[in-house]
């Protein structure tokens, strides 16, 4: 039975999500947090009592969401997150056992990452750095006994920090592995985000790591971002849902990346 404390830090993590992604579901939380659909219920009503979110019918929305008198199409509901799922759960097979340093940086995709590691922690000796205080609440609410969170600028809604004080953290650490996603996957062998700051993160995160894994589904290859973070030849495994493109798997196979389907 999860404590209180843990509790709490599931709810403060439900809300954080329905503000970020302004849509809920209680079958996407129950995935994302290893958890019954009921308990996910027992927290929306809970966060809706301290006026933190408003529950609406299979899910959740931000308190300050407009009502309307016809109902309107969820906003920004991520239609990727089984996907995201598969692809967090296929990434455990390159996790270094029963030892590993582990980076893992800021958003979805590291937060479910995130999830699906703790709910697989079995008393390893894994200690985790993240620029991310979602993925930091997360892991350490499995009990894994050494998370730490960089320091730095507060970004993303509070989901990120990065900036010099997180760089400058960076480097003084070194990891077995990194797992980190991405924005774009490029047809000219480059992954980019659209935030400069936490793409200098990720590339500290790169050059850190023995061993690099991105995650990224199928939609970002038709996504845009202007900040190139790394190139292929720069990572060592790419797990996604869907076959590639001939060319792009051309180009990861020219870079000696592991392609892995979920």
């Amino acid at each position: 039975m999860a404590t209180a404390a843990q509790v709490a830090q599931r709810q403060a993590h439900i809300s954080a999500l329905a503000n970020s992604l302004s849509h809920v579901t209680v079958e996407q939380l129950a995935q994302q947090f290893g958890v019954t659909q009921e308990t996910i219920r027992r927290d929306l009503n809970h966060l809706e009592s301290q006026g933190m979110l408003r529950r609406i019918h299979g899910g959740a929305v931000p308190t300050q969401q407009v009502e309307s008198n016809a109902p309107a199409a969820p906003r920004a509901v991520d239609p990727d997150m089984s996907l995201k799922q598969s692809i967090a759960q296929a990434a455990l097979e390159f996790l270094p056992r029963p030892n590993a340093e582990i980076f893992i940086d800021a958003g979805t995709s590291a937060e479910v990452f995130a999830g699906v590691l703790a709910r697989n922690f079995l008393g390893q000796r894994w200690s985790v750095v993240t620029n991310s205080p979602v993925v930091a609440g997360t892991v350490s609410s499995a009990d894994i006994p050494n998370v730490n969170v960089l320091g730095g600028t507060v970004s993303g809604h509070g989901r990120a920090m990065s900036g010099e004080l997180t760089l400058r953290n960076l480097s003084r650490l070194k990891a077995d592995i990194a797992f980190l996603g991405t924005n774009h996957l490029g047809s000219d062998a480059t992954l980019a985000t659209s935030d400069p700051a936490l793409a200098e993160v990720k590339k500290a995160m790169i050059q850190r790591s023995k061993f690099v894994v991105i995650l990224a589904d199928s939609s970002k290859l038709r996504a845009a971002a202007p900040v190139t973070f790394a190139h292929f030849s720069d990572i060592d495994a790419l797990v996604t849902d869907k076959p590639l493109p001939r060319s792009l798997a051309e180009q990861f196979l020219a870079s000696n990346t592991k392609v892995v389907l979920a």
